[in-house]
C-alpha cells in the first residue's frame, strides 16, 4: 500500500467524521480487529496496564456516532543517545548528549474500515502532540 501520511485534503473530511480521544474502556474494544492479533490483545488487555504504569498514553480514534473503534495508537516518551562523533556530523553545539523523542510504540487500523486513510491520519495527529 501507498503510505500517504501528509495532508492531501482528506484530514479535513475525516474530522468531520471521527474523534481522538484518551483511552477508555467504555468503547467496546473487542470489537476492534486490525488483523494482527497481538495488535488486538494489546488494546484489549494491555494498554490500561501500560496507561496505569506510565509505559504509555493510547488515543482512540472513535467513528462519531456509531462510537465505533475506528484504530487505536500508542505514544511514549523516550530518548536517544548522541556521540561528539554524531553531533559534530550533525552539526549540533548542544551541551547534553541526549535528545527527547516522542516514539509510536503501536498503531492499528480497524482492517475492514479502509474508506480513508485513518493510519496516516493517526501518524499525522501524533505531529500535534509533538
Amino acid at each position: 500500500h501507498y503510505m500517504r501520511y501528509l495532508n492531501n485534503g482528506e484530514y479535513d473530511e475525516i474530522d468531520l467524521k471521527v474523534s481522538l480521544i484518551s483511552y477508555s474502556e467504555d468503547y467496546n474494544l473487542n470489537t476492534f480487529d486490525c488483523g494482527i492479533a497481538d495488535y488486538n490483545n494489546f488494546l484489549i488487555y494491555d494498554a490500561k496496564k501500560y496507561i496505569d504504569l506510565g509505559i504509555s498514553s493510547v488515543h482512540l480514534l472513535i467513528e462519531n456516532g456509531t462510537d465505533f473503534v475506528l484504530g487505536y495508537i500508542a505514544l511514549l516518551s523516550d530518548s536517544f543517545l548522541l556521540d561528539s562523533d554524531e553531533k559534530e556530523l550533525l552539526g549540533l553545539d548542544i551541551p547534553f548528549n541526549s535528545v527527547p523523542a516522542l516514539k509510536i510504540g503501536k498503531l492499528a487500523t480497524h482492517m475492514n474500515r479502509k474508506e480513508y486513510h485513518y493510519g496516516c491520519y493517526l501518524l499525522w495527529q501524533a505531529l500535534g502532540f509533538v
